[in-house]
């Protein structure tokens, strides 16, 4: 589930991939007036953090009840859905972000230029193209209705699938989703869906299986924190405080899984027994982790993101080759010598 050595996902040639923003709240605890109360920029206040129910940023929640994310100095903004997320980083109503690296690059092109801080963790294995149990090989989905959610990671994984299939898109028939793809399912004749957890538990009960997943599309998608020029510059002993505290939760997370487990199980909508199997699948990189991977030149993450950017190129999701050096930010991170 986690890794104390070399962090395989890390590695080159080991898998990863695709992503998504997971367990939906409901509408009227979600609903958009979070948006219309946000207000105006300046030092005086605190930092803003969008923040969508995916389970790898629920450390920061867990941070926060513990009391180490006081509310004068980091306010931590709940939405629904990634769009919502985006939506308040283009307005200036939140300072940053917990979003997919794919989203990142594309703000990035569209001329907001968000910097990476922090990686939450990288899916190995947590994204999976279910389907019904006849569809038993990726070749047999040649003309077969298959679930792709209408953001930058579907298409990229669906991209994956199709080389891994040596299919054309023209060769299947799409069929776009939104985030519950459960209901989408339900609603619309399918017979394979590429998805996550939870969703991905409720269709194995239906009957569907799993005949691919992130594992075999390595080293494409991260689950990020993402912040302004602004936030970095005006916000900087807030974002130290929140990336300790997330940090600071997952070991506790680790060390005390029984107790943490009946704190997170809420959030994640699964009985406390479940919470270790909503992060299977998922790399957790600690703090000395991020400290190797993002200080400069933070190469092996830099060819990531260049692997990732040709994929998205070529699904059309991006227009260029993105400028990468400045994309990662080491500087709030614990230093070595206070993680030792």
């Amino acid at each position: 589930m986690y890794k104390t050595n070399k962090h395989p996902a890390l590695v080159p040639g080991r898998g990863m991939s695709g992503r998504r923003n997971f367990l939906r709240l409901s509408a009227a605890a979600l609903a958009m007036p979070w948006l219309a109360s946000l207000s105006g920029c300046g030092t005086d206040r605190p930092l803003r953090v969008a923040v969508q129910p995916w389970c790898g940023y629920q450390f920061l929640f867990l941070a926060r009840q513990e009391g180490w994310l006081k509310a004068q100095a980091i306010e931590l903004v709940e939405t629904a859905l990634t769009r919502d997320s985006v939506e308040a980083l283009k307005q200036g109503k939140v300072d940053a972000a917990a979003l997919t690296l794919d989203e990142v690059l594309l703000l990035r092109e569209q001329g907001h230029p968000l910097q990476v801080v922090m990686v939450f963790n990288i899916s190995a294995g947590a994204d999976v193209l279910m389907a019904k149990p006849e569809i038993r090989t990726l070749q047999q989905l040649r003309g077969k209705r298959i679930g792709v959610e209408t953001s930058s990671r579907g298409q990229i994984m669906l991209n994956q699938v199709l080389q891994a299939a040596g299919l054309q898109r023209t060769e299947l028939i799409v069929v776009p989703m939104g985030e519950d793809h459960l209901q989408h399912y339900q609603e619309a004749p399918m017979d394979a869906v590429l998805t996550y957890e939870p969703n991905l538990g409720k269709l194995r009960a239906l009957g569907l299986q799993p005949i691919y997943d992130s594992r075999q599309a390595p080293n494409l998608i991260l689950d990020v924190l993402a912040v302004t020029p602004e936030a970095a510059s005006n916000h900087s002993e807030a974002l130290r405080t929140l990336i300790a505290g997330h940090f600071r939760a997952l070991r506790l997370w680790r060390t005390n899984p029984l107790d943490t487990s009946y704190i997170l199980a809420p959030r994640l909508q699964v009985e406390p027994p479940q919470v270790a199997k909503v992060y299977q699948g998922l790399d957790l990189p600690d703090a000395l982790y991020n400290l190797e991977y993002l200080s400069p030149p933070a190469a092996t993450l830099t060819a990531y993101a260049e692997s990732l950017a040709a994929i998205m190129r070529e699904a059309g999701v991006l227009k260029q080759r993105p400028e990468l050096s400045d994309l990662y930010l080491a500087d709030f991170l614990p230093s070595e010598g206070a993680l030792r």
